[in-house]
């Protein structure tokens, strides 16, 4: 955690009566934002730092937020998680700045927990499921009406030419040795232009956008509860959420694990994914999305090694790292799992 305790009470002063008396500690594993959870006597609520560098609009993050909430409270019944609503300040607003930090504060679901790796089929499908009620729980919202957070996001082209671009500046020193890993990313066009044929064809929908499992609360019985991380909540299509579910549940490493040949894809756990995410959208779904959602498998791996490697290259901005080789161990690792799901479903 890179937060000083100083840091920390101002926020605070501006959610609680009494910051001095408050406990928190680091809430979650995530790469891009600052997360705590807080104890104010008893009262357990959720605050975080918005990274700007990932996030350089933060009133959108938020705006995009609360019109999903609102949808989602208002489908009522036909919506069966939770919603986790934001809380607003001591001065009523939900995001306040501080020495040119911003934060903001969401409810703590009491008895909830997160899951990093999932080996039960019967877990994967309720996984898969939530996830893709939540989707089209929001098929009334109209995808132009939130704002992209982050451009292009899910664009392998724009993904490919950043990286590129990253090779030619070559601002960390680091292009050398990335070449074996660089020469295998360019190889990829006939997969791209595939990819870019079948999206032209799909409905935009509002989309969640980084279904990694960790993104799901899940009860002691591991049954969902709740779709958190509404950050990168946009316009975008189901093959994007569907393939991230499968980048984060199917390997049998985790995404920083240096040690690739031992990585094996679980097709028990995609097969399970598969079956619970065409469940979860209870006919929010056309055909078109179905046939399309091995390819989504496909991508992501494939889009988050080239992140990965173009953070790596660039002197590792984006993503947080606890070593110089961190990001380029990443995307080895994801460029090994795009391999074995290309492998497995292709």
């Amino acid at each position: 955690m890179n937060l000083s305790a100083p840091e920390i009470i101002a926020a605070l002063s501006l959610f609680s009566l009494q910051p001095s008396k408050v406990q928190w500690q680091p809430l979650g594993n995530g790469l891009i934002n600052q997360t705590l959870l807080v104890d104010d006597n008893g009262d357990k609520f959720v605050l975080q730092q918005i990274n700007q560098q990932v996030f350089p609009s933060p009133n959108a993050v938020v705006d995009n937020a609360m019109l999903i909430n609102q949808c989602l409270k208002d489908r009522g019944a036909a919506y069966s998680l939770i919603s986790i609503a934001p809380l607003p300040s001591l001065h009523g607003n939900l995001l306040e700045k501080i020495n040119g930090q911003y934060w903001r504060a969401f409810e703590f679901v009491t008895g909830s927990h997160s899951i990093d790796e999932i080996n039960d089929p019967v877990i994967a499908h309720a996984a898969a499921s939530a996830f893709s009620h939540f989707s089209s729980a929001l098929a009334p919202l109209n995808p132009a009406l939130l704002k992209d957070v982050i451009a292009k996001f899910h664009d392998v082209t724009y993904r490919l030419d950043n990286l590129s671009a990253a090779v030619t500046l070559n601002k960390a020193g680091r292009v050398e040795s990335a070449q074996g890993l660089l020469a295998q990313l360019n190889n990829q066009q006939d997969f791209i232009t595939l990819m870019l044929d079948t999206l032209s064809i799909l409905p935009l929908r509002v989309t969640h956008n980084d279904t990694k499992i960790n993104n799901l609360l899940f009860n002691a019985d591991n049954k969902p509860l709740a779709v958190i991380d509404l950050d990168t909540c946009m316009a975008g299509y189901l093959l994007h959420d569907f393939g991230d579910m499968v980048r984060s549940c199917c390997s049998s490493l985790a995404e920083d694990s240096p040690d690739i040949k031992q990585m094996r894809f679980k097709p028990d756990i995609y097969d399970a994914l598969l079956q619970g995410y065409i469940t979860g959208a209870n006919g929010e779904i056309t055909e078109q999305e179905i046939a399309s959602l091995p390819l989504g498998a496909r991508l992501m791996p494939l889009v988050l090694s080239m992140r990965f490697l173009t953070d790596y290259l660039e002197g590792d901005n984006y993503f947080s790292t606890q070593y110089p080789t961190h990001n380029l161990v990443r995307a080895n690792n994801q460029f090994k799992l795009y391999q074995l799901t290309t492998a497995m479903l292709s």
